[in-house]
């Protein structure tokens, strides 16, 4: 269980655990070659923008960093009653139980400076939030609004694998080859849920992983990131229950680990400080990627 030092930094980062995510609107289906997916951009002077118009249906859309640090978006969707002014109390309040009960997160990767992401979702027709955090400036919050499609709907794409996030366990194979890029997210949980991938060695384990994680998010210092004890390779956070999402993922051959660090909305107390995180449940698997013979 993690103590008030933790959670005051998660605090800070809630809102970009919570979601992250990136939409887009196409409304009809074109050739993958011929199509240009709407953008959104972070600006080198720090300005986002988003696209004028979104539609429901299968998306696509191409985040770009034209910033010199990550870019972590997020963007979620607000639940039937909930409205902007009551997710601003709850950040404001710092209540990160309270945020999640008032949006549905569709979860999306960080991306590195100079880099784009593409990504696919399959989108509802609603009020919607979009959000930006950065270390040293004020977080962009963003109202917008996904109207019905009337046009002809894309097709979902075909994905290579599907990794089912669950309360608390990730369903997914655990012999990978490089040909297997194309990933479907889904959270067939009840909590929100992310997976972030680390390189690891051959011979590590559960607990000794497990281990490593909670001693360096206990000995992280409020309101500067946690130094982890790997090497980041993918990060996909903040997607909430039911919601799917597709994207590219190439990992090159090696050992890997996804864990799942949001904390526990039901057994946590915000209050306090005390929290336990889905990997305290177990929400961890150790996975290979090999070469396509």
């Amino acid at each position: 269980m993690l103590n008030h030092r933790f959670i005051r930094t998660f605090a800070f980062i809630g809102a970009a655990v919570l979601l992250t995510a990136l939409f887009a609107i196409t409304a009809f289906a074109q050739d993958a070659e011929e199509m240009e997916y709407p953008t959104i951009l972070a600006a080198e002077d720090g300005t986002i923008t988003l696209p004028e118009e979104w539609v429901s249906g299968i998306a696509t859309i191409t985040l770009q960093n034209d910033t010199e640090i990550a870019f972590e978006p997020a963007i979620a969707r607000f639940i039937d009653g909930a409205t902007m002014e009551d997710f601003m109390a709850a950040m404001m309040a710092q209540d990160f139980a309270g945020m999640l009960a008032t949006v549905s997160a569709l979860g999306a990767p960080s991306v590195e400076p100079g880099e784009s992401v593409d990504i696919t979702y399959d989108l509802q027709a609603g009020d919607y939030i979009f959000l930006n955090f950065l270390p040293a400036a004020p977080p962009t919050i963003l109202p917008f609004t996904v109207a019905e499609n009337d046009g002809e709907p894309m097709e979902a794409p075909e994905e290579d694998l599907e990794v089912a996030m669950a309360d608390f366990v990730f369903n997914m194979p655990t012999e990978l080859t490089t040909e297997d890029v194309l990933w479907k997210f889904t959270n067939v949980g009840e909590q929100t849920h992310e997976i972030v991938v680390f390189s690891v060695e051959e011979d590590a384990t559960v607990e000794a992983i497990t281990e490593a994680f909670m001693t360096a998010m206990m000995n992280t210092t409020p309101g500067t990131p946690t130094e982890w004890p790997y090497e980041q390779a993918f990060r996909f956070v903040g997607q909430s229950s039911n919601e799917t999402a597709w994207m590219n993922v190439e990992l090159e051959p090696g050992n890997y680990v996804a864990i799942c660090i949001i904390p526990d909305t039901e057994g946590s107390d915000f209050a306090t400080g005390e929290i336990i995180t889905h990997l305290e449940h177990g929400m961890i698997t150790l996975f290979t990627v090999s070469e396509k013979e």
